[in-house]
């Protein structure tokens, strides 16, 4: 999705931490992030990142906001190779 105002990668995810009004510990944003191998995109504004880097980091934000069901239409789209597997 399209962003209407800038944000930085390391805000999105954190904005998948809130749940409720309860911010989750960060352990679960740190293992998200690395599991991804987000840690060199943290700093970078999400509207500067190809569209698999920005896809990735959509499907990591998914992840931190322990949603009960998800719907996705073509989450794998962009992705290369090897992150199509690290997402399935």
């Amino acid at each position: 999705p399209k962003l209407a105002f800038p944000i930085r990668v390391k805000e999105l995810l954190l904005m998948g931490t809130v749940q409720a009004g309860t911010i989750r510990p960060s352990s679960e944003l740190d293992r998200v992030i690395h599991l991804f191998g987000l840690e060199h995109w943290l700093a970078t504004p999400v509207d500067q990142l190809s569209g698999g880097e920005r896809q990735l980091v959509w499907i990591a934000h998914s992840m931190l906001k322990k949603s009960e069901l998800w719907l996705l239409d073509e989450p794998l789209q962009h992705l290369d190779l090897k992150n199509k597997r690290l997402v399935t």
